[in-house]
C-alpha cells in the first residue's frame, strides 16, 4: 500500500525517500513493485537491522499499513521519537494513533487517503513537529511499562472484587 502511493507524493514532493525495515515473505514482492512502479530510486530496503529504533531519529514521518495487528511496538517507539504516524485503521492501532492529533489513519487499501495523508505532513513542518509532540505525550500518559502494569493491576483487583 505504502509503495502504491509513492507515486502520488512525488509528484508533489519529488525529493522524498521512503525507507522500509524489517523482511518477511513480502520483501521481495515490495522490490518488485517498486521497480514496476518506476520509484526503485526513491526507496531503500534495509532488511531486519538490530536498530531499527535508531533509524526513527532521522525520519520525518512513520508509517505503517499491516493488514492485521494488535498493539504494535514500532509505532509507539516511532511515537516515542517525536514521530505523527500513518497507519491503516485497525487492531492496535485505533488506540495508539489519535485521528489528527498525533497522525493519520486510513482505510485498508485507500492509497488515495495514505498519499493525501503524506502529503499533508510533508507539506507542513509545524504540523509534523506538533503531531510528533502530541504522540510522545501520548505514550508517556498511556502506553509506559508503568502505565501497563498499573491498569493490568487494576484490573485483577476489579476482577477479584467482583468474585467476593
Amino acid at each position: 500500500m505504502i509503495i502504491d502511493s509513492i507515486p502520488l507524493v512525488l509528484k508533489r514532493f519529488s525529493d522524498v525517500e521512503f525507507h522500509f525495515v524489517g523482511d518477511g515473505p513480502e520483501l521481495e514482492n515490495l522490490k518488485a513493485q517498486a521497480e514496476r512502479l518506476g520509484v526503485s530510486n526513491k526507496v531503500v530496503f534495509h532488511g531486519r537491522r538490530p536498530d531499527a529504533p535508531t533509524l526513527l531519529t532521522e525520519a520525518d514521518i512513520f508509517a505503517l499499513t499491516s493488514k492485521a495487528e494488535g498493539h504494535s511496538r514500532a509505532v509507539l517507539e516511532a511515537m516515542q521519537c517525536s514521530l505523527p504516524v500513518v497507519a491503516t485503521r485497525l487492531g492496535g492501532f485505533v488506540d495508539e494513533v489519535i485521528e489528527g492529533e498525533n497522525g493519520y489513519l486510513v482505510e485498508l487499501g485507500d492509497v488515495g487517503a495514505l498519499a493525501q495523508s503524506f502529503l499533508k505532513l510533508l507539506g507542513d513542518a509545524e504540523l509534523r513537529m506538533k503531531m510528533g509532540r502530541a504522540g510522545r505525550c501520548r505514550v508517556e500518559e498511556f502506553f509506559t511499562l508503568e502505565k501497563f502494569y498499573s491498569r493490568q493491576l487494576q484490573l485483577y483487583k476489579d476482577l477479584l472484587a467482583r468474585e467476593r
